[in-house]
């Protein structure tokens, strides 16, 4: 499993260039393995098509793009805040995605991510993921509306397709 260790290895650095304690060291060692590395393409790259093959997440500079030397702990766990909402709200998707649960789960963070652009706080918390540190009641609170969004459009969608 080459791609967990480097994928563990490289969520440690960031959690060394975080000074990651708390919350962030946590999110940062659950996050390690490669879901934590298909997340953080999905939500920072913006790039989910790349996730779901995940031997792509280290072919030529994917791996560098996801993890480069902006990425730190605070990343990791922001983006550990928003799989763990999804996976809390997991009910409120449809019962057919659910089968998919892997997948379901890495376009809903992408959705929810895309959903928080759209906001400026939303916009401000991606762009300062120490926020989850620093303001986490406030936090929760808004990525829960952004993954309860994300549910909702999915749910519509497969509604429409009946």
């Amino acid at each position: 499993m080459k791609s967990v260790t480097v994928c563990r290895e490289a969520s440690l650095s960031a959690v060394l260039r975080g000074g990651a304690t708390g919350i962030v060291g946590v999110a940062s060692a659950e996050m390690g393995g490669t879901v934590g590395c298909v997340l953080l393409c999905a939500i920072y790259n913006r790039r989910p098509w790349i996730a779901i093959k995940r031997t792509a997440l280290f072919a030529g500079d994917n791996y560098s793009m996801i993890f480069s030397r902006d990425i730190t702990a605070d990343h990791v766990a922001l983006v550990h805040a928003i799989a763990s909402s999804v996976q809390e709200e997991k009910q409120r998707f449809p019962e057919p995605y659910l089968r998919s649960w892997q997948l379901t789960r890495l376009i809903a963070t992408y959705l929810a991510g895309e959903i928080l652009r759209a906001d400026q706080a939303g916009e401000n918390l991606l762009l300062n993921p120490e926020l989850v540190r620093l303001q986490e009641e406030q936090v929760t609170k808004l990525i829960r509306k952004a993954v309860r969004f994300a549910a909702a459009a999915m749910s519509r969608r497969h509604d429409s397709h009946k």
